[in-house]
């Protein structure tokens, strides 16, 4: 399997949601979790998935993310698609974060401003929310172990 790489991200967000893209191309066995801590959000991921810059081998994939906000687990929705892994994150409390990462800087190299679905806080009300059909209950999501979230 060799070295642990790092997944591309994109995200967005709204006052109530954020919106994240985890950029594999046929993710095998996605494990994704969605917690809070004391100060924020976190979310944890691991996968295995095939990637043409890295070779055609599977690869295995990990991401740990400390959000800037709280999020709330229950009212998040994902889909596993043929080319990402889409998250829809629902926030504890509604407004518009300064950055993704708890931590202030520069953001890391693969995660970046998802342009197509962002809006300011101008724009929200025109651009409206994000479409979520087609996604499944966080808590539904079968973590590839056997059972899921968790209550």
């Amino acid at each position: 399997m060799g070295e642990v790489l790092l997944p591309t991200v994109q995200w967005a967000q709204r006052s109530e949601t954020v919106y994240l893209t985890i950029d594999l191309q046929e993710a095998k066995e996605p494990k994704i979790e969605l917690s809070n801590d004391e100060e924020g959000g976190k979310l944890s991921f691991s996968g295995k998935a095939q990637s043409h810059a890295a070779g055609a081998e599977g690869h295995q994939y990990e991401l740990e993310l400390e959000l800037y906000g709280k999020l709330k687990k229950e009212d998040s929705k994902i889909a596993v698609g043929a080319r990402s892994i889409v998250l829809i994150i629902a926030k504890e409390e509604s407004g518009f974060w300064p950055r993704l990462q708890r931590a202030a800087g520069k953001a890391p190299r693969n995660v970046k401003v998802d342009w197509n679905k962002w809006a300011d806080e101008d724009e929200e009300e025109e651009k409206g929310d994000f479409d979520m059909s087609g996604l499944q209950n966080m808590q539904n999501f079968n973590m590839g172990g056997g059972g899921g979230m968790g209550g």
